[in-house]
């Protein structure tokens, strides 16, 4: 219900296609250029990643498009802790990304969702500590050559949040 009330949000805001109009309006799945594909363009890049409100650094992450720009792959490399990454891409015929994680013990998370304001905001079931929960990531551009990455979790079907982590992404090289 959440996920449904989240897309009629999107659709009705202009930024998502409605349900079946995706694919009507993309080219060929080789020719993955235009707006659907460029949903998570501001997040491409190596990063260095640190807790946005200490600023303790996490690790290092680079994001680049693969598969002729199809999905946006993310490598995660933490300074302790589990390797990991996503891969990324909308679904043709719901205009909708898709988020897959899998970290270096086979932990994965399936997310979706889509720009909501100007944000990447994806979100799914998640276990928490053995309890499910809801799980939603917001990635914000806060400017050229930094992103917020939110994530919070809600176990009352999306009545309440709670923020599981807060990152602050900042570019390694800064964009011309």
């Amino acid at each position: 219900m959440i996920l449904a009330l989240l897309a009629l949000a999107q659709a009705s805001d202009g930024e998502l296609p409605p349900v079946g109009q995706a694919a009507a309006q993309q080219g060929p799945a080789d020719q993955c250029s235009g707006k659907l594909y460029e949903g998570f363009d501001f997040w491409l890049g190596r990063w260095n990643v640190f807790v946005r409100e200490s600023g303790e650094p996490l690790g290092q992450s680079q994001v680049e498009k693969i598969n002729n720009g199809c999905t946006v792959r993310e490598t995660w490399l933490p300074l302790q802790g589990k390797a990991g990454g996503t891969l990324n891409a909308p679904d043709l015929i719901t205009g909708r990304w898709h988020q897959y994680w899998v970290d270096s013990v086979g932990t994965r998370v399936d997310l979706e969702g889509g720009l909501f304001n100007g944000n990447m905001v994806l979100s799914g079931a998640w276990q928490r500590g053995g309890q499910s929960a809801l799980l939603r990531i917001t990635y914000s551009r806060l400017d050229r050559d930094s992103v917020r990455q939110l994530a919070e979790f809600s176990t009352d079907d999306g009545l309440t949040w709670e923020t599981s982590f807060d990152h602050l992404y900042l570019r390694v090289v800064p964009a011309d």
